[in-house]
Formats: structure tokens, sequence, C-alpha cells
């Protein structure tokens, strides 16, 4: 015997009160220091996270949203991110990229080089990079079903290097995994409980898209019809089972019982609590005859300007592979893998330095390491050995560097300088070499006249691209010049400033390529670089 089943089902939409992420920074930062913000990242590709917590999730909206600078700090390492005061008053905030410009702030000649002494940073001393969300759902008893489907969990990776044994832990305090979300937000689609629970205040960011149409759902609930006869209206009532406020329904509202019920009908929202609306049918009359319990499927809209943001999900992704509902699942683009790819991959591309060549490997995945996807022209597979690329700091740290017969001004101008284009300072050493250093910490002898610097060693390739276009010359994609001051000995080529010191240290001529074209010969080279004006 076959036997046939069919069900409706209650995975109910739901809504809830959130805040923009950079508007929290802007309002956290004013209200401990009275500063504002100037945060770019922010304002425009991390624009669309929004933050919500327990409490919202769960429909309760009078309780204090909480949230510290430092619950920021020690979730922004999720983008490799960090904060300082800019040269304009304004609190910085930007990833590592936006701290190590390519870009002069500075040069010092050789003949004002006095002294120095390198070793290697200890922050690029790692054979072992953690990165893992402080909260999500494979933590927690009670799992939600296929909540081993994360990918906002945690995960260890190592590195080819056995010469060192310490380790990078990149913790996030936020939490972004759709599971723990959906668990409590699952919470909210029953009729509000307002006791306490331990993720009441656990912050949670959402990758969110804006609204560009009315949405329109179609439910089925158990729910007890009663027609008020003093006021003409309907009253429908559930059990409990059913927050009416949680899936966005409000006075106005339009609201349909669906056909073969025999209250069918459009009808207006004139009254809402947590499990009872009273309705006020928009034609035709209602009757007592309707009176009862059952299951009824209804349909309500919410429009576009009282729900403007949904949550990012399948957007842009294609070829994915391995990942449950995936058309539904959020936070998508700030998967572990990706985080490290888009984020980490210049930091440990420079502890993979002496081993470029060689891949980082997962040793822990949890859970969905078996989850793969494209975007933004990447694929990805979470669990798969990386080969990072791109650095950009060397190993070498420098930890006291002297220029000498530095004037005032020019240390005032230098500051203000590096707070503000945050790029790196060029010199040359006792041995003619080009050097650039990031300052991390300065000094000033008015007496002497000497500046001092500890600093990191922004990378150089040993290949040099030079870019012609019609205003400027572009070298190695990041400075520009107005006319190329070259020469070649030796089968080398050196590039320089206008004061004839050298921009970069020296290439093989067969590493340089001008409008991304190797030349076949030196000849050709040099032929090439005199039709440079």
């Amino acid at each position: 015997m076959k036997t046939e089943i069919s069900a409706d089902s209650q995975a109910y939409n739901s809504v809830t009160k959130s805040l923009r992420l950079v508007d929290v920074m802007r309002q956290v930062v004013k209200s401990i220091s009275g500063l504002d913000i100037n945060a770019p990242r922010f304002e425009n590709e991390f624009y669309d996270n929004r933050l919500i917590n327990g409490n919202f999730l769960r429909q309760i909206t009078d309780k204090p949203f909480y949230v510290s600078l430092e619950d920021l700090e020690k979730s922004i390492t999720e983008m490799n991110a960090d904060y300082e005061i800019g040269s304009d008053g304004k609190v910085f905030f930007g990833i590592e990229e936006d701290y190590y410009r390519p870009v002069e702030v500075g040069f010092f000649d050789d003949t004002q080089f006095s002294q120095m002494n390198k070793t290697f940073n200890p922050k690029f001393k790692v054979n072992e990079f953690g990165f893992k969300y402080k909260n999500f759902q494979s933590l927690k008893e009670n799992e939600e079903p296929s909540s081993a489907d994360t990918i906002h969990g945690e995960s260890k990776w190592v590195f080819f290097n056995k010469g060192v044994e310490n380790k990078k832990e990149v913790e996030v305090q936020w939490a972004r995994d759709a599971f723990l979300i959906e668990g409590i937000r699952r919470k909210s689609i029953t009729v509000k409980d307002n006791t306490a629970t331990q993720n009441d205040d656990t912050i949670f960011a959402l990758d969110t898209v804006n609204t560009t149409f009315d949405n329109e759902f179609i439910e089925t609930a158990d729910l007890l019809h009663e027609f008020l006869s003093s006021s003409n209206k309907l009253s429908l009532k559930n059990d409990g089972s059913l927050n009416f406020k949680s899936l966005g329904i409000t006075v106005g509202s339009l609201f349909t019982i669906m056909a073969n019920d025999i209250n069918q009908g459009d009808y207006t929202v004139i009254s809402i609590t947590e499990n009872t609306l009273i309705l006020s049918k928009n034609s035709g009359s209602i009757s007592g005859a309707g009176n009862g319990n059952r299951l009824t499927k209804f349909k309500y809209t919410l429009s576009q300007s009282f729900i403007p943001f949904t949550n990012y999900t399948n957007q842009g992704f294609t070829e994915t592979e391995n990942l449950n509902a995936s058309d539904n699942y959020s936070n998508r683009r700030y998967s572990i893998k990706r985080n490290i790819y888009n984020y980490y991959q210049a930091y440990l591309a420079t502890c993979n330095l002496f081993w470029k060549d060689k891949p980082i490997k997962n040793t822990w995945y949890k859970n969905n390491g078996d989850y793969k996807a494209k975007y933004g022209g990447i694929t990805l597979t979470e669990k798969v050995d990386l080969i990072p690329a791109n650095p950009i700091l060397s190993p070498v740290l420098y930890n006291e560097v002297i220029f000498a017969n530095v004037e005032f001004a020019d240390f005032i101008t230098l500051i203000t300088n590096i707070r503000s284009k945050r790029g790196f300072i060029r010199s040359i050493d006792n041995n003619k070499q080009v050097i650039k250093i990031y300052p991390m910490k300065m000094g000033y002898s008015l007496t002497k006249m000497e500046l001092m610097i500890k600093g990191e060693e922004k990378y150089e390739p040993v290949v040099m691209s030079i870019i012609v276009s019609g205003s400027f010359i572009l070298i190695n994609n990041e400075t520009r010049v107005d006319s190329l001051y070259w020469e070649l000995i030796d089968n080398r080529l050196s590039v320089f400033d206008v004061n004839r010191y050298r921009l970069y240290n020296t290439v093989d001529w067969f590493s340089v390529s001008i409008n991304y074209a190797l030349s076949n010969t030196i000849k050709d080279l040099e032929d090439s670089l005199k039709l440079i004006k």
C-alpha cells in the first residue's frame, strides 16, 4: 500500500530591528570621546553590515543594545581591521592595507643616514594560524538541525616552516553563524517570553542587501476565528505558537485569508498583539458562521519602505557545492576561508615568504570544510590548502634607524603625513640599497637634530612593471612620476627620482615589463625605455 502525505511548512519569515555597523561605530566613539570617525571602508564595502542581538531577534526592543569600543575592536578582527587617531582628529578605522599604503611620506638621503640595526619581525615568526568565531551553533547544546553545515565556526592552518613554534590566533567576537541566528530567531516566532537567555546580548553581524520591492508571504497556522458582533470585526487568535508581531504585521497591513475558508477574503489589520489580530473586512460581510479553531492559510504583504533590508544570501555566488539551502544561507561573503583570503592573505604571505611555493595546510575545520563557491571571480573551498600571495611587508624589523640633520619642521611634517597618508619612508642605506619602512615608533632629538625610527620593512618584488599613460608613468602600480630617469648597468635596471636617488633597488632586465610586455633582449628593453618621455 502506498500512502501519500502532504504538509504545509511552518518555517515562518520574521523581521527584526537592526543597526548599521558604521552608525554603531560612530555612536560608540562619539559617546566615549566626542570625536567623529573616518571609516571609508565601512562606508563602502562593509556598509551593508548590520548589527543585531539576541533581544532584537526575540522582538524584545525595550532593552538597551549593549556594545562597547572593545566589542567592536574584538569583532573587526574579522576583516583584519583596527583603529587609530588620524591627523584630522577623527578616529580612523581601516583594514591592514589601509595602514600600509604604497605611498611615500618622506625621504632621507644617504648623507643623513647614520646607523641602524634590524632583526626578524616577531609577528611573522609563526608556524600555525587559527581563525575562529567565538560563538556558533555547534558549540551549543540542542543544536539546530544541519548545524554541522556552518561556515562560521573555527579553523586551524599550519605552515611548512618548522623552525618556530609560535601561533597567530584570530578570534571574532560577534557571531555570523546562520544556525545560531536561526535558533534564536525561531524563539521570536512564538509569543514573546521575557525570560533572559544567554544570547540576549550576543552581538550578531548580518550581511544585508537593500530591499527593492514589496514582499508577499503565505503562511499556515492553527488559528481561532471569532466574529466580534459589537464591532463587526474578525478576531484571529493563536495558542502562543506564533508571534504575529515577529512576522512584521502591523496596524494597517493588508491581510488575506485564502480560499476555501469560510472567512476568506481581504482584510485590514485594525489591532495586533503577539497572539491576536483584529481584522476589518475590506468588502462583504462577516458572521459568526466562521467561528472556530482550524488550520488557516493566510497571506500578508510587507512593504519595501517598512522592510528596507533583507539578508544577503546567494547574490553573485555561482558554482556552489556542499551547502544546504544555499539560496537562503546568510553571511556567505564572510565565511572563514573567504575572510582569510580577503583580509589575511598578505599577512600569511609574509609569514610564508621563505616557503612561498608551499601551501599553508588546513588541519582543522569546524564544521563544513567542504563548502565550495565562486564569488567575485574567486572560487574557494573552505578547508582546501592555500598558497598566500601579495605580501605587503617583508619579515624584517628595523629596531633603530637614526637619521641625522633632520629639521624639526620636517619631523612635524612627517608625523602629519604618516597619520594622514599611512605610507612608508624611503631611504638609502650604507650599501646604497633602497630601504622602505613603515614607522611603528618615532622619536626626535632637538639638540642632535636626529630622527629615530622603529619600523617594518616594505616588501619589494624582484620584478618591475612600468605603465605609461597620457599624463604620468606608473612604476610597480604605486609610484607615479612625470618622467622616467633610468640606467642599465650590468644587465640590471635602476630607476631614479628627480634628484637622482633610487626609487627601487635594481632588477634584472628580463624582469621588467613595459605596458605589460616583457622584452626579448636587453637591447629591446633599452630601446623601449628610450621612447618613454
